[in-house]
């Protein structure tokens, strides 16, 4: 018998005598089960930094969607296409995405400590409970790691952050958060499922129940202060109110003469920037928000020339001017519809050069809000995400309604 005979028998006692006293099925399954543990830890993990972002947005974070389970066959757990090759698709490169992209802002609504990315949601309206809707995204940090989830409208009008949104799912403590990943860019498009109900830590929520009754939101897991949402609406829901612009006292208008502006019929909390406009060419005035009622008095200094805001030119008025409630944030973020604008003439020549509006003072019910933070409501009344403020964000308020917190909006 040669040496190598020996060894053979030898390693081979040697592995009897070591397992003789083990239950290899027995060890398997611990094995198995520290794997789930590590697993369930990291998503622990990831959910809890999704509610910090939450907290700290006041908005809560995003809103959302459904559980990564729900998203079918055809798309990964962060919502991502999967290609043929099986590696997920980047669709911020699709050419419908592109252009969806390419018409949104690259930045914060305003840019004024603004944490309000450009999120737009497609189809926005119509909704069905179940059914899927793209999320595009704008203005994220390079292949930065997102949340994405389902909140009731409190998240953005009341500041209730996480205690809007629904984050649990089934049996999973985070289940009701989908993941995505923004391109090299700091875009990102994902496919979530929406639901009619959505329960939050402050009970259920039928978001068929008014209209825009819920929010989809999205934020930077890592970055407080990156994040934005868009109001959605589904099929059955209530109409919204006709809403109303008034001016008082009646034109024609003294140069540099005070007025209040009183709207109605807005979205509870809902953020309106209230505008002086020729054509297409505006001065913001005043940014302020709905109160309880859905209503807004401010008052507003009107002059017979301005200074248009994209291009810093004066622009005279020459009876041709409106003043305009207008949302507040990227256009199709929300469906309400705005006030017709109400016609302006002046009981003077038009001055020459700009002219600088003086600070308006809000007056009665909605307490209107001036804020360096844009809400979010586009071309409709406006919409959230985008959702609850950062730690960054500031706000300076003329006057306050005891239901408002901030102006708020997203973006």
């Amino acid at each position: 018998m040669d040496l190598d005979h020996h060894g053979a028998r030898a390693a081979d006692s040697l592995r009897r005598r070591a397992t003789a006293g083990l239950d290899l099925v027995a060890a398997r399954a611990t094995v198995a089960e520290a794997q789930h543990r590590r697993r369930a830890a990291r998503r622990e993990r990831l959910g809890s930094t999704v509610v910090a972002v939450l907290c700290v947005l006041g908005l809560g974070a995003v809103v959302l969607v459904a559980s990564r389970h729900d998203a079918g066959p055809s798309f990964d757990r962060t919502g991502s296409r999967i290609g043929t090759d099986g590696t997920s698709v980047d669709r911020t490169r699709e050419p419908h995405a592109a252009s969806v992209l390419a018409a949104m802002p690259s930045s914060p609504i305003d840019g004024k400590a603004s944490w309000r990315l450009p999120v737009l949601v497609q189809p926005q309206s119509g909704l069905q409970d179940g059914g899927k809707v793209t999320v595009y995204g704008r203005g994220f940090g390079a292949n930065e790691s997102l949340g994405i989830v389902q909140c009731s409208s409190e998240a953005d009008t009341a500041g209730a952050g996480v205690g809007a949104c629904q984050l649990a799912r089934g049996d999973e403590t985070y289940g009701g958060v989908t993941y995505a990943t923004a391109s090299a860019e700091g875009s990102v498009v994902a496919d979530v499922v929406v639901h009619r109900f959505i329960t939050t830590p402050a009970g259920e929520v039928d978001c068929r129940s008014a209209a825009e009754r819920c929010i989809i939101g999205m934020g930077a897991i890592s970055n407080y202060d990156e994040s934005g949402g868009s109001y959605v609406g589904f099929a059955g829901q209530p109409a919204f109110p006709e809403p109303t612009l008034a001016v008082s006292p009646a034109g024609p208008f003294a140069p540099g003469q005070r007025v209040q502006a009183s709207v109605r019929g807005i979205p509870p909390g809902r953020g309106i920037r209230m505008q002086l406009c020729r054509g297409d060419r505006c001065q913001d005035l005043v940014d302020t928000k709905a109160g309880a009622t859905g209503g807004v008095d401010v008052e507003v200094v009107l002059q017979p020339a301005f200074n248009d805001k994209a291009t810093g030119e004066p622009v005279a008025c020459e009876d041709r001017c409106v003043l305009r409630a207008d949302g507040i944030g990227v256009k199709g973020q929300s469906a309400a519809p705005l006030p017709p604008t109400v016609a302006l003439a002046f009981t003077s020549p038009d001055p020459s050069g700009p002219v600088t509006t003086a600070p308006p003072v809000p007056l009665g019910e909605p307490t209107a809000t001036t804020s360096t933070t844009a809400p979010t409501g586009g071309s409709g009344t406006s919409a959230p995400v985008t959702s609850a403020p950062p730690q960054t964000t500031t706000s300076t308020t003329a006057a306050r309604d005891p239901e408002v917190s901030t102006t708020t909006a997203a973006g």
